[in-house]
């Protein structure tokens, strides 16, 4: 990778890190589910001016809607709510960490809903160390000492 794609990958991050930190703040003040419109929206339009010289939308829309609105359920408004809920109760950085577990629950799913993605004896491996890192990364952090319900740490996942 040249300067260039690694300056872009350091800025993914920063935008991307950033928005845990930033959305522990606005549900301080904004109910989640409005934050979750917000942000989709905001992504919706920016979406919509890429590509609205490239492709027909309309036309394609119209064939499939009903598959984009599954989709944008499952992939991003029902995901954003329970991180915005899950920040409610949890800081950023632990939401952070939580939100990185994503693909090992990705690859534990995929096995139960296709048929050419069944787990190996490596994917275990890779998900159990993955496991074993965010268990380092929050160490004592995730104690039950305290009276806070520990259910909100699924949220973000």
């Amino acid at each position: 990778m040249n300067a260039w794609t690694w300056g872009l990958l350091v800025l993914l991050g920063l935008i991307w890190g950033g928005s845990f930190f930033f959305a522990r703040i606005a549900v301080q003040h904004v109910p989640p589910l409005t934050l979750v419109f917000l942000r989709l929206l905001l992504a919706a339009l920016a979406l919509h001016v890429y590509i609205a010289g490239r492709l027909d939308i309309y036309s394609i829309l119209q064939a499939r809607w009903r598959e984009f609105l599954v989709l944008g359920l499952i992939n991003n408004a029902l995901p954003h709510a329970l991180i915005f809920f899950g920040q409610t109760r949890i800081g950023a950085g632990l939401a952070a960490i939580l939100n990185a577990t994503t693909p090992i629950w990705t690859v534990l799913i995929a096995n139960y809903f296709t048929s050419d993605e069944k787990l190996s004896s490596a994917k275990i491996a890779g998900c159990l160390v993955g496991l074993a890192g965010t268990v380092v990364l929050i160490g004592p952090g995730i104690s039950t000492d305290s009276e806070a319900p520990i259910w909100p740490l699924l949220f973000p996942c």
